[in-house]
């Protein structure tokens, strides 16, 4: 899931570009790899792409955009997050936030993001993996995924 950010002119073609890219370029990565090193090595490309091309006006017309991911491999889900859109995992009557947001209240109670894609040349996304369990339900905010 992304999230283009609202001060961008950009931010449709910023997430958009986001999810079609990654789900294309980590399913094109050496099966060798571990899903952590695929996945890092897929959005540290993206991000240099999306800074590059963001041609040096970040503020209105940057192509940034927040960034979550779920993969789930075997028995384990992996996620992979920077900006603010937050992953849950619904478990045995317990609502847990498995993401941290990567923003900042300002003056004036404004939140201000910190970290997302595109937003600078290096980005530091945040990767955890949790064990699943059958009845997990995962949860974005604008979509759901249970494990079977």
């Amino acid at each position: 899931m992304a999230d283009g950010v609202s001060c961008s002119n950009n931010a449709q073609q910023a997430s958009q570009t986001s999810v079609t890219q990654f789900m294309d370029d980590y399913y094109s990565t050496n099966e060798s790899w571990d899903v952590k090193k695929s996945a890092g090595k897929v959005l540290s490309s993206l991000n240099a792409w999306l800074y590059h091309h963001s041609k040096g006006d970040a503020r209105h017309n940057g192509l940034i955009t927040t960034f979550s991911s779920i993969i789930f491999k075997s028995t384990t889900a992996h996620i992979f997050h920077v900006g603010d859109s937050r992953i849950y995992r619904y478990r045995e009557g317990v609502l847990t936030q498995l993401t941290k947001d990567h923003s900042r209240v300002t003056h004036g109670n404004n939140n201000v993001l910190i970290r997302a894609l595109g937003m600078d040349c290096h980005v530091d996304i945040d990767y955890r993996s949790v064990s699943l369990q059958q009845g997990d339900i995962f949860y974005y905010p604008l979509m759901v995924y249970t494990i079977p």
